[in-house]
């Protein structure tokens, strides 16, 4: 049977709390810490993944058709540099 829409996942909750369990039962921040100073380049793949993807600026989608310019399209013919209507 399907979840309601909005409910939140059982599995994927519980799986949750056991990884956090099982990092305290591993010594928490503080044996993490001891790691990370031992493997400096696995810990900030771990925590880039952490953050937040963030985009800015905006486009309009309704006026224009953007392709990034390359010295290969600088010699594109008028048509294809036009915008779309």
């Amino acid at each position: 049977m399907a979840r309601t829409k909005g409910a939140k996942n059982k599995v994927s909750g519980q799986a949750k709390e056991n990884i956090s369990a099982v990092f305290v039962r591993l010594g928490g921040t503080a044996e993490m810490a001891r790691w990370a100073k031992g493997n400096p380049t696995e810990f900030y793949k771990l925590y880039a993944r952490l953050i937040p993807v963030e985009h800015t600026g905006e486009i309009d989608v309704h006026n224009t058709f953007a392709v990034p310019l390359t010295e290969a399209s600088k010699e594109a013919p008028e048509w294809e540099r036009r915008t779309v209507q």
